[in-house]
């Protein structure tokens, strides 16, 4: 049965062969003296989008249903469709992240390859069923992270973000253990379905004690997603790494882990449902503090990538608050404001690292201040290009919630989950918080729209792109992710449908 049930996790065991394919290939192609051909970042391009597209092809395909290795995996058609929405991110992510990589001169073909490998961890995270597995599978991501976050060999800042995620991880992987190794000595499994089994037993008197010590086994690992998700006060960690990484690897921890880590997280609560009654006002605090921090830091932010990572802590802090909420339409709008999540950290870091190069292209000292794009660098964008500055619009009146955008409707389901609850007060002061979040999106607006650089700015764009058939993407990106914005926010629906479909068998 177990043969039969590998080829369900075909898609995998074909990137992994794809991977070790393409570093023999590319190391052969660069260091051969019979070919001495050049590796262009143009080819590495196409080598993983290939890749990428190949694999999301077989994964859609696959239909088998089932458990495998006494219970370290599962498998079904629901998770393939979430696997497969995980590829397609990565794919639109992939453009600029290649930018970015040109941009900022990295010019090492194994870059691509750490990538490659943190997604084949990400993939079999999706299936996993054991905290033991869970933790390996996390530390080879993790390791893949460290070596992205150190890449800019020359930077003292790239160094010193790997250092700090190294060290951090480092402590949240020991807490995790902790927590697991309390698990088993109470249950004696660390499988997540026998632990649902297990917990949902009452506790008598004489049992109170291993009661007392799964609450706090539960709130260990909880802290360790809290960590992994930049949560605050589990954040102290994230916003020096994530800046002081190359502009590509910010892009990928930004964005892809969170779907797969809030995937993972709230099949842990579901094993663990039965005693989060009793800590729900740690994912109230942490939501809280999540939303508070991440708006009043970002308020007196002059950088353009800071800004964005505090404020990614805020957005992160509304779907903490919500996964206080078990049920199975809580989970279905955590998954819609994921989404939204996403298509904003995409449009964003696309139009960023399309910028930079286009701020390159005009200041030929530019090139020593590409980790430093300062939000008074947008000011004459409406002259400059004013499609860029409706681009912003679009982009910041979502992630404010501001209607009629599709952030929107995120921030409003969150908002209708914590009334159902009733958690009155806490929904008051969340939509008190997010009017001030408004203040600093409005900012940058204006800073875009009415501030003015330069009186005789004259716009000349005359090739400034490395690859210049490839803009076009770019543009594409921007455009449909502008129009999908808009497009959720008038027919949410099928997106609702959707993660309904995959939530009902998938918990």
């Amino acid at each position: 049965m177990d043969t039969l049930l590998l080829k369900a996790f075909l898609p995998e065991f074909i990137l992994a062969f794809f991977i070790l394919l393409q570093l023999l290939f590319n190391n052969h192609l660069l260091y051969s003296k019979k070919y001495n051909f050049i590796l262009s970042n143009k080819e590495l391009f196409f080598q993983v989008l290939f890749i990428l597209i190949t694999i999301s092809a077989l994964v859609i395909n696959v239909q088998i249903e089932g458990t495998l290795s006494n219970g370290l995996f599962f498998t079904n058609k629901n998770l393939s469709l979430l696997k497969f929405f995980f590829l397609v991110c990565s794919i639109i992510l992939l453009t600029p992240i290649w930018r970015s990589f040109i941009l900022e001169n990295l010019n090492f073909y194994e870059f691509f390859t750490f990538f490659l490998f943190s997604l084949l961890a990400s993939l079999f995270l999706v299936n996993v069923l054991d905290l033991i597995s869970v933790y390996l599978l996390v530390e080879m991501q993790t390791l893949c992270f460290y070596i992205l976050a150190t890449f800019k060999r020359n930077s003292t800042f790239s160094t010193e973000a790997g250092l700090k995620y190294f060290i951090s991880s480092a402590l949240n992987g020991g807490i995790f253990l902790l927590g697991c190794s309390i698990i088993y000595f109470c249950l004696g499994t660390l499988n997540l379905n026998y632990i649902e089994l297990l917990v949902s037993a009452s506790f008598d008197n004489e049992l109170q004690i291993i009661k007392f010590l799964l609450l706090f086994a539960v709130l260990l690992i909880s802290i360790t997603f809290f960590f992994k998700l930049t949560a605050a006060p589990f954040h102290f960690w994230s916003p020096d790494v994530y800046d002081g990484s190359p502009l590509a690897s910010t892009i990928i921890f930004t964005v892809l882990p969170k779907f797969i880590f809030f995937t993972l997280f709230m099949r842990w609560l579901l094993s663990v449902s039965f005693l989060l009654f009793e800590i729900k006002f740690v994912f109230l605090i942490v939501g809280f503090f999540s939303v508070v921090f991440g708006i009043f830091f970002a308020l007196k932010q002059k950088r353009l990538k800071r800004f964005f990572i505090y404020s990614s802590i805020a957005q992160v802090g509304f779907i903490i608050a919500a996964l206080s909420i078990q049920d199975l339409t809580t989970y279905v709008y955590t998954y819609f404001f994921l989404m939204n999540y996403i298509i904003n950290g995409t449009l964003f870091w696309t139009f960023y690292s399309f910028f930079s190069t286009f701020q390159k292209s005009r200041f030929s000292f530019y090139s020593s201040l590409l980790s430093s794009l300062f939000i008074s660098n947008l000011a004459n964008l409406n002259k400059l290009n004013p499609y860029w500055r409706l681009i912003f619009v679009f982009l910041f009146f979502s992630i404010s919630g501001m209607p009629p955008f599709s952030g929107f409707l995120a921030k409003f389901y969150i908002f209708l989950s914590l009334i159902e609850s009733q958690e009155f007060v806490y929904t008051l002061v969340l939509i008190l918080l997010n009017l001030i979040a408004v203040f600093y999106y409005m900012r940058l607006l204006k800073v875009i729209s009415f501030e003015v650089t330069s009186k005789n700015l004259r716009v000349s764009i005359v090739d400034p792109f490395t690859y210049k058939s490839l803009i076009d993407l770019d543009c594409f990106i921007l455009a449909f992710g502008s129009f999908l914005l808009l497009y959720i926010f008038w027919y949410p629906t099928f997106f609702l449908l959707f993660f309904q479909y995959i939530l009902i068998n998938f918990l």
